[in-house]
């Protein structure tokens, strides 16, 4: 839709960002995963469906090794 290739897109989303759009969209889900387990009540599965995370334990993985915290544990330990 851009008409540039991923490296290009890449690129420049590193040259002005200094992130990959790998880690940009990393880090929208976890800032939107984060809102989710603090202003809902929601269990975590129906957050990873939400967000479009077919298997709810990678959806844990990826939110402990970007955070350090399991989902669970934070939101009882920031809520």
């Amino acid at each position: 839709m851009l008409h540039i290739s991923t490296y290009q897109l890449n690129a420049i989303t590193k040259e002005i960002l200094g992130k990959t759009c790998s880690e940009l969209i990393n880090d929208y889900c976890i800032l939107e995963s984060k809102r989710h387990l603090l202003a809902t009540s929601s269990q975590v599965n129906q957050i990873a469906a939400t967000l479009g995370f077919e298997d709810v334990s990678y959806f844990i993985r990826f939110f402990k090794r970007h955070t350090g915290y399991s989902p669970e544990a934070f939101r009882q330990n920031f809520k």
